[in-house]
Parts: C-alpha cells; structure tokens; sequence
C-alpha cells in the first residue's frame, strides 16, 4: 500500500475482517503457562501479506483496541487490565508484526511470492512480535514472581513456542502465494 495512500473501502473491510478473523484466532488454542499457544501469529503474519504494511498493522491494532475496550476477543477476554497479563506484550507485538510482514512483503517478494520468500517475511514478522512479546512477559513475570522464575518461564516459553511459529509461517508460506495469484492482494488493485 502506498503511504501516502488512504485507506480504500475494500481495505478497511479486510482490515476488519482480519481484526475478526484473530479474535477467532485467539480461540483455537493450547493452553500452555504463562502464554496459550494460538493460532494468532499466523493470522499477524498472513494480514502482513495480504493487505500489506500499513493495512496489515491497522487490522492487528483494531483487534488489539477492540480488546480493551472490553469485548472479550483476546484469548483470556477483554479490557484494559488485560495489559497486566504476561500475554499482552504479544498482543501489542502483532501490529509491529504485520507492519514488518506487509512492508517486507511490498518491497522484496510482492511479484516473486515463492515459499521460501514467503517464510523469510514471515519469520521477520514474527522477529518483530517476539521482540516485543518476550520482554514484556518477562516484567510482567518479574513483577509477579522472583526474577529466576521469570526468566525461566521466558526462555521455556521461547523453546516451546518456536517450533509451532516456524510451522504456521509455513502453513502461511504455503497460503498466501495461492490466495494473492487468485484473489490478489489488497494493495495490486490500485
């Protein structure tokens, strides 16, 4: 999308659409402490792609604004005390995500949106979220508990959560190629 651009009818609905589609998102998941696994990166990661940097980020901070309003969207619920939850550095990630996704996606792979292509953006995108999810966990650990634990639980957290963002940027790598050749993406109508 082009930054000097507004956002068009069709690529709000999208940025809707992906704020929805990662509330439901945000149900299918494993739950593990201190963080569920859920199927909401692939979904960051997937919005990145299709709509690009600027939409993509806009739908994940939709998402992320319509939760703490109170609509119980996130994986626990809703509402501003939700920023006290370990989780919440994750949910804040998902926009930078998206953003890095998309802008990725735009300037490197837009007309070569081969796999492998498609899971170097994606595994950046995911860099972004965990450069943001691992830290705030960790003081919201540190804050709940003895700094040991808390960084013991991070670093569990990184090795539990690894192999399964490493798989649904796959799935994503194997997606989006196929969605953007048939359907196009929401920035090559323009």
């Amino acid at each position: 999308m082009q930054p000097d651009r507004k956002l068009n009818t069709r690529t709000m609905i999208l940025c809707a659409v992906f704020a929805a589609v990662m509330a439901v998102g945000a149900y299918i998941q494993i739950p593990v402490p201190p963080v569920s696994i859920t199927l909401q990166t692939a979904v960051c990661v997937f919005a990145g792609c299709l709509l690009g940097a600027r939409a993509g980020a806009v739908s994940m901070a939709l998402y992320v604004l319509v939760g703490l309003i109170g609509v119980p969207v996130f994986t626990g619920g809703g509402g501003f005390a939700y920023v006290l939850k370990p989780s919440f550095g994750f949910l804040l990630g998902f926009i930078p995500a998206a953003f890095v996704t998309g802008l990725l996606f735009e300037k490197k792979i837009k007309k070569n949106a081969r796999f492998v292509n498609v899971l170097l953006v994606s595994l950046a995108g995911v860099a972004a979220l965990d450069v943001i999810g691992y830290p705030y966990m960790y003081f919201i650990l540190r804050g709940a508990s003895m700094p040991g634990p808390a960084a013991a639980s991070v670093l569990s957290s990184i090795l539990l959560f690894l192999p399964g963002d490493v798989l649904k940027c796959a799935l994503v790598a194997l997606v989006a190629p196929v969605v953007i050749k048939r359907l196009g993406s929401a920035y090559s109508t323009r």
